[in-house]
Parts: C-alpha cells; sequence; structure tokens
C-alpha cells in the first residue's frame, strides 16, 4: 500500500450491558487489515466488526472548472484579444504611465532597508499602522473586477513609491 495511505476500520461495537460504544481504528498498512478484523471478532463483546475505507483525495483539475469551459467557449467563438507583449497590454490597459516607473525600479541598499525598518518601528510606536483585522477583509474577496485589481495593485506600488520618497 502506497506511504501515507491507511485503512480505516471505524465500526468495531462493543456491548457493554445495555450501552453500545464504536472503536475506530487506523491501520496504516492495508495488508494487515484482516488479520486485524479477525483479532477483534475474537474479543469478548464484539457483535460486528466493519471495514470501511478512507476516500482517495481527488486531485484538482482545473480542466473540471466551470471557468475553464467557459474560457474554452469564449476561443472556441473567437472572443479572445491577443497581445505582442505585456507592455501593449498594459498601453491597451491605460497604464503605460505605471510601466515608465516600473522600470525606474531597483534593489534596496542596506541604509535604505534599515531606514524603512527605522520609519516602520516609529510608525508602529505612533499607532500608524492597520490590525490584521483591518486588513483581512480586504484579502477575503475571493475575484476582483480588473478596476479592483488595477486600483490595488496601483495602491500598494503608491506606498512603495511613498516610502522610497520619505527614506
Amino acid at each position: 500500500m502506497p506511504a501515507g495511505n491507511k485503512a480505516v476500520l471505524p465500526a468495531l461495537t462493543l456491548q457493554n450491558d445495555r450501552i453500545m460504544a464504536t472503536v475506530i481504528l487506523q491501520v496504516p498498512d492495508e495488508s494487515l487489515v484482516s488479520k486485524v478484523k479477525q483479532a477483534c471478532k475474537m474479543l469478548m463483546g464484539v457483535t460486528s466488526v466493519k471495514v470501511q475505507k478512507e476516500p482517495k483525495e481527488e486531485e484538482f483539475d482545473i480542466t473540471k472548472t466551470k471557468a475553464f469551459q467557459e474560457a474554452l467557449e469564449d476561443v472556441k467563438h473567437g472572443r479572445v484579444t491577443t497581445y505582442d507583449s505585456v507592455d501593449e497590454f498594459f498601453k491597451e490597459m491605460g497604464i503605460e504611465a505605471e510601466l515608465a516607473r516600473e522600470k525606474e525600479l531597483k534593489p534596496y541598499t542596506m541604509e535604505e532597508i534599515n531606514a524603512r525598518i527605522d520609519k516602520a518601528e516609529r510608525d508602529s510606536a505612533e499607532g500608524r499602522y492597520r490590525t490584521h483585522d483591518e486588513v483581512f477583509p480586504d484579502m477575503k474577496k475571493e475575484f476582483y473586477t480588473p478596476e479592483e485589481t488595477y486600483e490595488l495593485v496601483m495602491k500598494d506600488v503608491r506606498a512603495i513609491y511613498d516610502m522610497q520618497d520619505a527614506v
């Protein structure tokens, strides 16, 4: 039996006066299940032994999702837009100015990193922060419109640039 799989004996029922109890056994080696079952039947008071195997976990298959099927329909009916590059896509979306600014990005120096840490510590001490409970609701939303996605990304980008300007 492959590692990680196990057989389960979920209904070993004992009779104790009028009270019935169920004992659940997990047997990691499927080849031992029949021997464990026989041994359980020999115990005094056992009225029945049933074997139930754990259901196999199904792997996620994106091709079975509604979104994937809808995407295939879009392709089938020609509802597809293609771009020669990411830059062309961003230009079409009206965010080419942000691309120019993005190209100016470079790794932080140790001095910049330390300055950001110092600023974060000052902000925290002065109460300029958002708690997990304040931030988490924004992250709970599963799907965003392209406009919402753009706004959230640009909010983060502006925050990064504002921090760099403060250094």
